[in-house]
């Protein structure tokens, strides 16, 4: 009886934890439905804003919920290019492209490519134009918009190959930081495009290197943890996890994140060998080179 009872309960437990979730659920999307209403009734930058908002919010907590989530994200696209931010739509796209790549990729690179022509961005149109052909080569939409950009390499791997060798300046000992950024698009947009490429990985990470030599570390971050959502299984996630604490922890000075992430690198990767790096830098989280160097001296006595 009491096994039974325990069951019971576990299940009822179970049952009462999905109930509240589709609760949340449902409310989420009644108040994404109650914005759309209200920029349907006036279509200003706020009220856009609102429904955008939501819908990224819902995509966050329902990631599995991807018919419906495809469904939002192009309306919040559509929402953003009739309020002529295409910046915003163009990362909308960007991020539903790369959460599910499964769902008419090549349509939709073809869509990214375009929106980048418009915001006059000629050289990341070239690269994902370029990354996409690589996937999609028969694609008659992609090679006219191959023919109207008309780039300077014949595909993406030359192109990638051209701006890594050039983005150092030897003589200045110094990145060109248009190069580099050139590059490191390049790298993004290849793997959005390729996704389930053999290389896919090694281009994240040269992205990631490059991202931090040139100091745009937000950007280097969101490489490193590329790296480890999207391929948890290869041997340079544990690296990425950890590279990601410490750009937080050494570069932007965010404690707190860089101490939950140190913390889930050293779980999750107790064996590694950045494992003791991990442990020795959590401890000394926020402390000055001088308190660290006096701590270790003390200790040493």
């Amino acid at each position: 009886m009491r096994a039974l009872t325990s069951v019971f309960l576990t299940c009822f437990l179970i049952f009462s934890c999905q109930s509240e979730q589709n609760k949340g659920d449902q409310e989420q999307l009644k108040a994404i439905e109650a914005y759309k209403s209200a920029y349907d009734a006036n279509k200003n930058s706020i009220n856009g804003s609102k429904v955008v908002n939501a819908v990224v919010e819902y995509a966050e907590k329902n990631p599995t919920d991807a018919t419906r989530i495809n469904e939002l994200f192009n309306e919040a696209i559509a929402i953003s290019l009739e309020q002529s931010n295409a910046a915003q739509a163009s990362g909308l796209l960007n991020t539903l492209i790369k959460e599910y790549p499964d769902n008419d990729r090549e349509t939709r690179l073809a869509q990214l490519t375009r929106m980048l022509l418009e915001m006059k961005n000629q050289e990341a149109a070239a690269s994902l134009c370029l990354a996409s052909l690589q996937a999609f080569p028969n694609s008659t939409s992609l090679q006219e918009l191959k023919t109207q950009i008309n780039p300077q390499d014949p595909d993406i791997k030359s192109r990638l190959d051209r701006l890594s060798t050039t983005m150092f300046n030897d003589s200045l000992n110094e990145y060109s930081v248009d190069i580099a950024t050139s590059f490191v698009d390049g790298c993004e947009a290849y793997v959005l495009a390729n996704p389930t490429a053999k290389d896919a990985v090694d281009y994240l990470h040269q992205a990631g290197q490059t991202a931090r030599s040139i100091r745009t570390f937000r950007k280097a971050i969101s490489l490193y943890d590329w790296i480890y959502s999207k391929y948890p299984s290869d041997p340079r996630a544990g690296q990425a996890l950890f590279l990601e604490a410490f750009t937080y922890d050494n570069e932007l000075k965010e404690v707190d994140v860089a101490r939950q992430l140190y913390e889930q690198f050293i779980d999750k990767f107790p064996k590694d060998e950045l494992a003791d790096d991990a442990k020795f830098l959590l401890k000394n989280l926020g402390k000055s080179d001088d308190e660290i160097l006096q701590e270790l001296g003390t200790e040493n006595q």
